[in-house]
């Protein structure tokens, strides 16, 4: 099973085998990326094995939909300013002095203006709560910088079955390639803060 990476995930996906009556005897975790893949051999509780295929494509459903009910999607927010030097720098160290992070960044440059698309969660992992948007709102507004709430974000990327063999937990982890991007440029200034980072063309 191939997921976006966050905190208790594996958590997650071990309840959601346990509440569906299974054991798992043996798993492998790893990452690539932002991703998480996670490898599971299980059997029932009384040792009978997952043989039919009907069994195993319900399992499947069962557990993407069990990890995309407990995944936090984030907030996202759109955030329009004069583009000035240290910008990004001031925002988002407004969003850390109130337990925010990034989940992923769309930026964008429009002549004189600076435009950007924030998926937000809490320091945790968890979902934001209006009080921290209305905060962060007033807060940037002080700096010339509009902030507006769209929507919660959508899955990224959804859950979805894998055969890639997933690298064992111990040793190095393979890892992507970085791509070329705004956030590159700009990573002094970003501290803990996610690195998917998109620089859109206008």
């Amino acid at each position: 099973m191939t997921s976006r990476d966050r905190p208790r995930l594996l958590f997650d996906t071990v309840c959601a085998l346990t509440d569906m009556q299974y054991v798992v005897f043996h798993a492998t975790i790893g990452s690539q990326g932002a991703l998480a893949i996670q490898e599971y051999y299980i059997r029932h509780k009384d040792g009978r094995t997952v043989d039919s295929s009907a069994e195993r494509q319900k399992v499947s459903r069962c557990l993407v939909a069990a990890v995309e009910r407990r995944a936090t999607h984030g907030v996202r927010v759109e955030v329009r300013a004069a583009d000035r030097s240290g910008l990004l720098s001031d925002f988002t160290r407004v969003l850390r002095e109130h337990g925010l992070s990034l989940l992923r960044v769309e930026l964008k440059r429009h002549k004189d203006d600076a435009f950007g698309i924030f998926y937000l969660v809490t320091d945790t992992g968890g979902e934001v709560r209006a009080e921290a948007l209305r905060a962060v709102q007033a807060r940037v507004a002080e700096m010339d910088i509009s902030l507006d709430v769209v929507m919660e974000a959508p899955g990224w990327p959804p859950v979805r079955k894998t055969s890639v063999p997933a690298p064992p937990v111990a040793g190095p982890q393979p890892q992507e390639r970085p791509r070329p991007s705004l956030g590159s440029l700009l990573w002094s200034h970003l501290g803990k803060l996610s690195n998917n980072f998109n620089y859109i063309r206008s």
